[in-house]
């Protein structure tokens, strides 16, 4: 539990407090909200740390505006560098009371001083960020609030199918580029996997068909060696049901969609093959 709790002292004590009535699996379990589990303490103690949503409240409120702009909109990342924040997380100069490009970076040395980024090692020689799960959880609670969910949502798809296309543009040419550029990419992808997820459950929720299969084909050169076919073919399966879904009842085919498998490649194929009974396969969040 003080792992899935980030470590945050109030959290692991207001947890502990409520083994008087819960097992510790139940606790476990009920973690997934933790706000709402975790909502009472020592009431002599000082209101902030009463519950851990006052906690991080607290925490939020000593953040000037922009500081807490950039934390609520880095919730759409499972992890990110700095060029994804830059991209996602700022405004255009136009954009009043924005986040210009050029001063994510010393938000988030900010936003690292007050321990609530985590640097979180390297990747392909660039930095790596994440939130803390609570943190995260918080801060995408206070985006919603902000009625900035989708367009930050959207934008962060966008970024992850720029990659994706750019990656399987460049890198995965016969012969080009050398073996070591090959596997600092493969890494990388791995360091995405979560963003990866992300933009794909992101494209079907809202129903952009073409972006998710030019996702899903961009990314077969990594999960096919990575061992992630039934996952790559989970996700095919969904995209082309969705897009079938779209059209006539009579209909073949969607106009520009291929049929059946031809979209999927041959060792998505097989693995497909080989999973009688799983079409509900659940992907990773």
């Amino acid at each position: 539990m003080p792992a899935t709790l980030d470590g945050i002292p109030l959290g692991i004590e207001l947890s502990a407090a409520r083994v008087r009535a819960l097992s510790v699996e139940q606790i476990a379990d009920r973690l997934r909200d933790r706000f709402q589990l975790l909502d009472s303490g020592d009431r002599t103690a000082p209101p902030r740390q009463q519950t851990l949503r006052a906690t991080v409240d607290w925490s939020y409120e000593l953040l000037d505006e922009p500081e807490q702009k950039l934390l609520r909109r880095l919730a759409v990342f499972s992890g990110w560098n700095l060029d994804m924040a830059e991209q996602v997380c700022s405004d255009p100069v136009s954009c009043a009371g924005g986040i210009p490009a050029d001063a994510v970076l010393g938000l988030l040395i900010s936003l690292i001083d007050k321990s609530l980024v985590v640097l979180d090692g390297e990747a392909a020689g660039d930095a790596r960020y994440r939130l803390l799960d609570t943190i995260r959880e918080y801060a995408a609670e206070r985006l919603a609030a902000a009625g900035e969910q989708l367009a930050l949502a959207l934008r962060h798809r966008d970024c992850i199918l720029a990659l994706v296309e750019d990656t399987a543009r460049t890198m995965f040419n016969r012969g080009e580029p050398p073996w070591p550029v090959r596997r600092a990419t493969f890494r990388r992808g791995i360091a995405e996997y979560g963003n990866f997820r992300i933009a794909l459950a992101t494209s079907l929720a809202h129903g952009h068909v073409e972006e998710g299969l030019r996702l899903c084909t961009g990314l077969r050169n990594m999960w096919v060696p990575h061992g992630d076919a039934r996952e790559a073919a989970t996700w095919f399966d969904r995209f082309l049901a969705s897009a079938r879904a779209r059209c006539p009842a009579r209909a073949g085919t969607c106009p520009g969609l291929p049929r059946g498998d031809r979209l999927r490649p041959a060792g998505v194929r097989h693995a497909a093959a080989q999973r009688p009974g799983e079409p509900g396969t659940q992907p990773g969040p």
